[in-house]
């Protein structure tokens, strides 16, 4: 697979906001090489959280769907457009399985977690996990999830490069 320029969503959960993680979950991020070029604070309704959890009930039933939207539209989260090669797959490496006691060690969800998948349906509570990006595997998710976010105009993927010359500007000392 050739490496290609993409752009991806990640939302950080109220859960991560609510425990002020905003912060170190970008620098993850941004320590992978990876760029944000959109973001936003949102409160989202139901309706939005539906409309991202859309087979969610398809695929997990109607009290595990009922429990996500709740939580999702339960507080503020983050919205961040990240860009770079293979971003889809490499933010989904980077943020780990969606099941935090799965997740591989170092990842986020890893490092940052909460309660396992199996916890919170026997509990029906949330799966706080921290954090969502969208899934590289399923066929158009990436701009499907991208719009329910952003409009194009949002995004800012501009940055210089080497190859641009622009010199690199060191702080001053005074």
């Amino acid at each position: 697979m050739s490496a290609q320029n993409e752009t991806t969503l990640v939302l950080i959960k109220p859960d991560a906001v609510w425990l002020g993680l905003i912060g170190a979950l970008i620098a993850r991020i941004e320590s992978a090489n990876l760029r944000i070029v959109g973001a936003k604070m949102m409160l989202l309704t139901q309706e939005q959280a539906k409309q991202h959890y859309h087979d969610l009930e398809s695929r997990a039933g109607t009290a595990v769907f009922g429990v996500a939207v709740a939580y999702l539209s339960a507080g503020p989260v983050m919205v961040l457009a990240v860009s770079g090669e293979n971003a889809a797959r490499r933010v989904r490496k980077l943020v780990g399985a969606t099941d935090p006691q799965r997740a591989d060690s170092g990842t986020i969800r890893s490092d940052f977690m909460s309660i396992s998948c199996d916890t919170a349906v026997a509990q029906q509570i949330p799966l706080q996990n921290r954090i969502h990006c969208t899934d590289p595997d399923e066929d158009g998710a990436v701009a499907r999830e991208l719009a329910l976010y952003f409009g194009a105009d949002e995004l800012v993927n501009q940055y210089p490069t080497a190859a641009d010359g622009i010199p690199v500007f060191v702080p001053i000392r005074t």
